[in-house]
């Protein structure tokens, strides 16, 4: 092999690690939607963790449903109160909802997510009045609902379905709560604004090229090295 084949051999796959290195994945959209129903206070959906919680932040029940109209995971009474709210029917009762004085929330644990998230997707939005949702994130773990950790809200007509985006310089939290909460502490809407956490879509970060990848491109250079040491060897002699 001549000097200037292998050169153009070596280049080449250079080029090829260069382009391994800012490699991108597609999307990846984790759905919540199912039959289950009760889903204790805690389930993993692949490697995102959804959690339930009611408006003093103690733990409730998860419930997960799948109808025409209603897709998602939803909260349940607290753990104090019982499991009193799933069986036949469903309704508002399971949703995200802020019924009465008290509002629920769904915390999504997104820690051993290689990637942001882009897309929080919600489903049988019904508004009385006001708001229907809204969305926080932090890297803590422990809700505050401060201002510090508002991302934004939303409204929408009777049993609608809304993706909602999240804005790139909200995409690096561990910790994504979706509520009917306002960001002064008070509940979203007069009364009545409940809804189902359906889906959420993160975008993986760009993947880095493997160590084998930069073990075959030093091979490369090095094999590149001893051809040409054996070519002046043959030259001189």
């Amino acid at each position: 092999m001549s000097i200037l084949k292998f050169t153009h051999i070596a280049t080449g796959s250079a080029l090829v690690l260069a382009s391994l290195t800012t490699a991108h994945a597609a999307a990846v959209v984790t759905d919540f939607s199912g039959t289950a129903g009760d889903l204790g206070t805690s389930h993993a959906f692949g490697n995102i963790i959804a959690a339930a919680f009611n408006s003093s932040g103690e733990t409730a029940y998860l419930n997960q449903r799948n109808t025409s109209s209603d897709k998602g995971i939803g909260v349940c009474n607290s753990v104090d109160d019982g499991r009193t709210c799933f069986g036949a029917g469903n309704g508002a009762k399971n949703e995200i909802d802020n019924n009465g004085a008290s509002y629920d929330w769904i915390r999504l644990d997104v820690s051993a997510v290689h990637g942001v998230v882009t897309r929080i997707g919600l489903s049988s939005l019904d508004k009385d009045t006001g708001d229907d949702y809204s969305i926080w994130g932090n890297n803590t773990g422990i809700a505050t609902f401060t201002a510090a950790d508002f991302i934004t809200h939303g409204s929408s007509s009777g049993k609608a379905n809304k993706n909602v985006s999240i804005a790139q310089g909200f995409g690096h939290y561990s910790y994504y709560y979706v509520t009917t909460r306002f960001q002064d502490g008070t509940k979203q809407g007069a009364n009545g604004s409940d809804f189902l956490l359906q889906s959420i879509t993160t975008t993986p970060l760009p993947v880095p090229l493997p160590a084998a990848g930069w073990l075959l491109g030093s091979g490369l250079i090095g094999l590149f090295g001893l051809k040409r040491k054996r070519s002046d060897k043959a030259a001189n002699s």
